[in-house]
C-alpha cells in the first residue's frame, strides 16, 4: 500500500459565511470550492498542506468534534496567530513552550472547534 497524501477534516459548520471569513480574514485560507455557488452550503477551503471541508446541510444538530485541529505552522507564526486572534475568539491556553520544544497556543473557531497552532523552538519550556 502506497502512503496517503492527506488527511482532510470534513466538518460542520453553522454558518457558511461566517466560518469562511474567520479562516480566510484571519488565517489565509483561500477558497478552492463554495457549492452551490449562489447558497453555498460547502466550502474547501485550502492553505497550503492544510485542507478543510465544511458543510452547513448533512448534520443536523450543532457542530460537535472530540478533540482538536492541530496546524503545524513555521517558526515565529505562532506568535503572528495568536495576535490576530486573541481579540477575535476565545483563546483555550497558551501561547507555551513546552518540553516537547514546541510553542503553542489553542482556541475556538466559530464553530467552536479546539484549533492548536504549534511550531518548532529552541526555546526554554515555560511550563
Amino acid at each position: 500500500m502506497r502512503p496517503f497524501n492527506r488527511v482532510t477534516p470534513f466538518l460542520a459548520t453553522r454558518n457558511i459565511p461566517e466560518t469562511i471569513a474567520f479562516y480566510l480574514d484571519i488565517l489565509g485560507f483561500r477558497v478552492e470550492t463554495l457549492h452551490p455557488a449562489n447558497e453555498p452550503s460547502l466550502a474547501i477551503l485550502d492553505n497550503g498542506g492544510a485542507t478543510i471541508i465544511f458543510d452547513s446541510s448533512l448534520w443536523p444538530g450543532p457542530p460537535n468534534l472530540t478533540g482538536q485541529i492541530h496546524f503545524d505552522v513555521a517558526p515565529g507564526d505562532v506568535m503572528e496567530i495568536y495576535e490576530k486572534l486573541k481579540s477575535r475568539t476565545e483563546i483555550l491556553w497558551g501561547p507555551e513552550v513546552y518540553g516537547y520544544g514546541r510553542r503553542e497556543f489553542s482556541c475556538r473557531d466559530p464553530n467552536g472547534y479546539v484549533l492548536v497552532f504549534s511550531e518548532l523552538t529552541s526555546d526554554h519550556p515555560t511550563c
